[in-house]
C-alpha cells in the first residue's frame, strides 16, 4: 500500500496539475478577473475612499497644521542683538537747592543677550543727549555801577547696565514681559560763568569799597567796563544705580520681535545731585 502511494502522487503531479495550470487558471483570469474589476473595485472606489478622505485626510491635515503652528510658535532661544530708539526724560535734582534740571530727548539704546526661552538676560548701553542749563543775573545800581553774570552747566550722562528680563508664554505672537537692571552710570558735569562791571558813576570806584562786593575787582574808573575773571570747572561721577522695566514684544518671525518698553532708572545720588531717567523705547530684537 505504500508503495502504491510513493508511485501515484508523484505521477499526479507530473500529469494532473500541470494540465490544471494550463487550462484553468487562465479561464479564470480571463473571466473572474475582469468580472471583479469591473463590479467590486469601483464599489470600493465609490463608497470606502471617499469616506477615507472625509476622515482621515482632514485629521492628518490639522494634525500637520498643528504641529507646524507649535514650531512657528516656539520661542527661538539663542545669542541675540537689539537696537532701540527711546524718548527720555531725564531729571536732574540739586540736593542742595532742590533746583531741577529736566530734558526730554531722543537717544539710541543698544544691547545683546541671551535668550533661555523665558529668561533673557542682556547688556545695554545707553548714551544721552546733554542736559544744557544757564542763569543770568543783571543788576543796575545808578548811578555808581550795573553789573551782568551768566553761568554754563552742561551734563552728559551715559550709562551701561545689565538686566534680567522675564517674558510671560501666551501661546501667541504678542509676549508682554517684565525686568530689572543694575548699572553703572557715568556723569560729566561742566560749568563756567562769565560777566561783568560797568562803573557808570562821573568818579572811580576805588578797589577799597569794590572789595566788599566784589572781591578782586581793581579800581574802575569812570565809564569802564572790567569782565569777571571767568571760573570753568569739571567733575566726572561713577555710580551704580538699579531700574525696572515692562513691555511687550511682537514675533514677526521667528527669529524677529519688535519689542516696545517702558524703562525706569535711578542713578543714585552724584555728588549730592540725584539723577533719574523714564523712557519709552521701541525696537527691534533678532535672535540668532
Amino acid at each position: 500500500m505504500k508503495n502504491k502511494t510513493r508511485s501515484c502522487v508523484p505521477a499526479f503531479l507530473r500529469s494532473c496539475v500541470p494540465a490544471f495550470l494550463r487550462s484553468c487558471v487562465p479561464a479564470f483570469l480571463r473571466s473572474c478577473v475582469p468580472a471583479f474589476l469591473r463590479s467590486c473595485v469601483p464599489a470600493f472606489l465609490r463608497s470606502c475612499v471617499p469616506a477615507f478622505l472625509r476622515s482621515c485626510v482632514p485629521a492628518f491635515l490639522i494634525l500637520l497644521s498643528a504641529e507646524a503652528s507649535a514650531a512657528d510658535g516656539a520661542q527661538s532661544k539663542g545669542f541675540y542683538v537689539q537696537a532701540d530708539i527711546g524718548l527720555a526724560r531725564e531729571k536732574l535734582t540739586n540736593g542742595g537747592t532742590n533746583a531741577e534740571y529736566k530734558k526730554q530727548a531722543v537717544h539710541p539704546r543698544f544691547s545683546a543677550g541671551y535668550d533661555f526661552g523665558q529668561w533673557r538676560l542682556a547688556l545695554d548701553y545707553s548714551r544721552y543727549r546733554a542736559i544744557k542749563k544757564d542763569a543770568h543775573a543783571s543788576t543796575k545800581s545808578q548811578p555808581f555801577f550795573e553789573t551782568e553774570y551768566n553761568a554754563h552747566n552742561k551734563v552728559k550722562s551715559r550709562s551701561v547696565g545689565i538686566s534680567a528680563i522675564y517674558d510671560f508664554e501666551t501661546q501667541s505672537p504678542v509676549k508682554p514681559y517684565v525686568g530689572a537692571r543694575l548699572s553703572v552710570n557715568h556723569i560729566s558735569i561742566d560749568f563756567s560763568d562769565d560777566g561783568y562791571i560797568k562803573n557808570t558813576s562821573p568818579v572811580p570806584l576805588p578797589k577799597q569799597i569794590l572789595d566788599n562786593i566784589f572781591p578782586g575787582i581793581p579800581t574802575i574808573q569812570a565809564g569802564q567796563t572790567v569782565p569777571f575773571a571767568q571760573t570753568t570747572n569739571h567733575i566726572g561721577i561713577t555710580r551704580l544705580g538699579v531700574g525696572a522695566t515692562a513691555g511687550v514684544s511682537y514675533e514677526i518671525t521667528k527669529n524677529a520681535a519688535l519689542d516696545l518698553a517702558y524703562h525706569y532708572d535711578d542713578w543714585g545720588r552724584l555728588e549730592g545731585n540725584r539723577v533719574r531717567t523714564q523712557e519709552i523705547s521701541g525696537g527691534i530684537r533678532y535672535t540668532f
